[in-house]
């Protein structure tokens, strides 16, 4: 880790730490817990200091285990996307708290990337997300990619023409927002949508369906196609 950062030093004995005031932690998840053994049983006074886990993922009770020491606690790691980092840290409800994430932005400074801070009873939810736009993204990709090869598209243009496809429309958004929906402002032909639905394979029919009720409703247009699709 101080390698990667080319800043700070590897601890080869908690001791060293005691005049330290940031401490990064990286372990497997299997071995946090006995990390964290450790630096409970640390001669340290931990008060005033920070603990930074560093792209792993401590439970709940083993970040309490590290804050009950008096130490401000926060973890800063990955998530797939070049250029940020994921911090989750309390914002400001403690000067001690404050700390941790000043400690998070410090590291992620030295890395060169931009920290998205959230609190930490959210980071399930931020991972939710993760999962929409990584794992399970990556089925609708491969759909369209196999649709396109049904209809005659070769199989390395397919690919390449469904990611374009993905990658557009997610170019499109983070320029405008909602208002990049290709249905915005145009109501879509609804026979042509049906022409659609019964055209794709039965396998992915209710999924297609489905993704474009929720598009209507969410964002409040066009309720005489959703219904009409509904039937």
């Amino acid at each position: 880790m101080a390698n990667a950062l080319r800043a700070g030093f590897a601890a080869r004995s908690l001791e060293l730490i005691g005049a330290m005031p940031v401490l990064l932690v990286y372990a497997p998840a299997e071995q946090l817990g006995g990390l964290v053994d450790q630096i409970e049983a640390a001669p340290v006074n931990w008060k005033g200091k920070a603990v930074v886990f560093c792209d792993c993922r401590p439970t709940d009770p083993t970040r309490g285990r590290v804050d009950s020491l008096g130490a401000a606690v926060a973890v800063l790691r990955s998530f797939g996307v070049g250029g940020r980092m994921l911090v989750e840290g309390e914002r400001a409800r403690s000067r001690r708290s404050a700390s941790g994430l000043r400690a998070a932005h410090g590291v992620a400074s030295l890395l060169r990337v931009k920290p998205l801070d959230i609190p930490p009873e959210q980071a399930s939810l931020f991972d939710a997300v993760v999962t929409i736009g990584a794992g399970a993204i990556t089925l609708l990709i491969d759909e369209a990619a196999q649709l396109l090869r049904r209809a005659g598209i070769q199989d390395s243009e397919a690919s390449q023409t469904a990611s374009a496809l993905f990658e557009q429309t997610a170019r499109d958004y983070a320029r405008s927002g909602r208002q990049s929906w290709v249905w915005y402002a145009h109501k879509p032909d609804v026979a042509h949508l049906q022409e659609q639905l019964n055209a794709v394979p039965d396998s992915i029919r209710p999924l297609l369906r489905q993704l474009l009720l929720m598009a209507f409703e969410k964002f409040g247009k066009h309720e005489e196609v959703a219904s009409q699709l509904r039937c």
